[in-house]
C-alpha cells in the first residue's frame, strides 16, 4: 500500500475544517462567555451536521455531542438552524401569495430537485437565505439587501446574479450598489484566482441531475463518444449565448413599470437560474431558487396581458418538468430524458426573455423622454 490521491483529498478537506474551526473558535468564546450557554459549531454533510468545535457553558445542561462526530439534521438543534434559513426565506418569498401560487410552491418544495439540496445539506441554503432575505430588505432596506447579496457571494460565487435587485432603484442609486457590489465581487476573485480555479476543476460535474449548455455533451461522454464531446461544448455554448441575445433583443420594446416585492423575487430567481445555466452544468438542487419566480408567474399567468401569461403558463410548465425531471425518467424510462433538456433550455430563455421585458424604464434601449408612451 501506499499514499495515493484519495487520502489527499481527505487531509485537504480536514484542513478546510481546521481552517474553519481556527476562524470561529474567538466568536464562540466569546459566546459562550457572554451567555455561559454551550456554543457549538457544525456544517452539513448530506442529511447530518458535522461538529467541528463545541464548547460547554458554565451554566448549561451537558451535552453529548463532541468534535467530528455527527448527527441527523433533524435530530438536532444546529441541524435545525441550519435549515431554518430555508424555510424562512420560503415564507418571505410566499407570504401574500394566492391559492394557485401556493399549489405551485408546494409542488417545487416538494420535487425531487428540492429534496436533493435538503438531503445533501449544500451550501446553496445558506444562499437561498442570503438572497430570500435581500429581495425582503429591497424595498425597505437597500443597503441590507446588498449586505444580503454580499453574504452571499462570499459563500458562492452565483449569488453576484442577486444585483439585479437594485433595479427597482432610481438609477444613481442602482449604479451605486450595482458597481460597488461588482466592484468588491470582482477584487475578491483576483484576490482568489488560484484558489477559485482549483475549485471550479475539482467540482464534481454529472448529466444525469443537471443543467446548462454542457449537459448533452457531458451525457455523450459517458455514452463513450468522446469525438462529439468538444463540438458539443462550442455548439452548446454557442447556442446559450445565441438564444442570450435572442431573448434579451425580443423583449427591447417592452419594460415594466410595476416594481413590487413578487417582482424583486422574480427577478432574483430569474437571474440566478439564468447565471448558473451559463456555467456549463450546474446540480438540478438550485431549482430551488426557482421558487423565487412562483409568485410573479402566477399573478402573470392569470393576469389580463396575454403575451406575459403565455410566457409565465410556458414557464411554470418547464419548472415544474425540470424539478421534477428525477422522476419523470423513473416513470417514463429515457423517453423523457428529451422533454427534460427542453425543457431546461426553454425555461432559460424564458428567464432572460422576461428579465429584459421587466428591466426598469432607465435601461430601455433607447432611453425613454418625458413624453414617451407607456408601452
Amino acid at each position: 500500500y501506499r499514499i495515493g490521491l484519495r487520502l489527499w483529498e481527505i487531509a485537504s478537506s480536514a484542513s478546510r475544517a481546521v481552517d474553519l474551526r481556527d476562524a470561529a473558535f474567538p466568536v464562540l468564546q466569546e459566546l459562550c462567555s457572554g451567555t455561559r450557554e454551550n456554543a457549538q459549531l457544525a456544517v452539513l454533510d448530506g442529511a447530518d451536521a458535522i461538529y467541528v468545535e463545541r464548547l460547554s457553558g458554565p451554566e448549561s445542561v451537558h451535552i453529548v455531542t463532541r468534535s467530528g462526530s455527527r448527527l441527523p439534521v433533524h435530530a438536532s438543534g444546529v441541524g435545525l438552524v441550519l435549515l431554518a434559513g430555508y424555510v424562512l426565506g420560503l415564507w418571505w418569498i410566499t407570504a401574500g401569495i394566492g391559492s394557485l401560487g401556493a399549489g405551485l410552491t408546494a409542488a417545487l418544495v416538494f420535487s425531487p430537485a428540492a429534496l436533493l439540496a435538503i438531503e445533501r445539506g449544500t451550501t446553496d441554503l445558506s444562499v437561498f437565505f442570503c438572497l430570500a432575505l435581500a429581495g425582503h430588505l429591497a424595498a425597505k432596506a437597500p443597503r441590507g439587501a446588498f449586505a444580503a447579496v454580499l453574504a452571499g457571494f462570499w459563500l458562492k460565487l452565483f449569488p453576484l446574479a442577486g444585483v439585479v435587485v437594485f433595479w427597482r432603484e432610481p438609477r444613481p442609486r442602482a449604479l451605486r450598489l450595482g458597481l460597488l457590489l461588482l466592484g468588491l465581487a470582482a477584487l475578491f476573485c483576483l484576490l482568489n484566482f488560484r484558489e477559485l480555479v482549483d475549485i471550479g476543476y475539482k467540482t464534481e460535474k454529472g448529466p444525469h441531475t443537471s443543467y446548462g449548455w454542457g449537459v448533452l455533451a457531458l451525457h455523450v461522454g459517458t455514452l463513450g463518444r468522446e469525438a462529439w464531446v468538444r463540438p458539443l461544448y462550442f455548439d452548446g455554448l454557442g447556442l446559450a449565448l445565441l438564444s442570450l441575445g435572442v431573448a434579451a433583443w425580443t423583449a427591447r420594446d417592452a419594460a415594466t413599470r410595476l416594481e413590487n416585492r413578487t417582482l424583486d423575487f422574480f427577478r432574483i430567481g430569474a437571474a440566478v437560474y439564468a447565471g448558473t445555466f451559463l456555467l456549463g452544468a450546474s446540480w438540478d438542487y438550485r431549482l430551488i431558487f426557482a421558487s423565487f419566480m412562483i409568485p410573479q408567474l402566477s399573478v402573470w399567468a392569470t393576469g389580463p396581458e396575454p403575451t406575459l401569461r403565455r410566457w409565465a403558463r410556458g414557464l411554470i410548465g418547464a419548472t415544474l418538468v425540470a424539478a421534477w425531471s428525477l422522476a419523470l425518467k423513473d416513470w417514463f424510462g429515457p423517453s423523457a430524458r428529451g422533454l427534460e433538456e427542453v425543457a431546461k433550455w426553454f425555461l432559460f430563455y424564458g428567464c432572460v426573455h422576461l428579465l429584459a421585458r421587466t428591466r426598469p424604464a432607465w435601461l430601455r434601449w433607447p432611453a425613454p423622454g418625458p413624453n414617451s408612451a407607456r408601452p
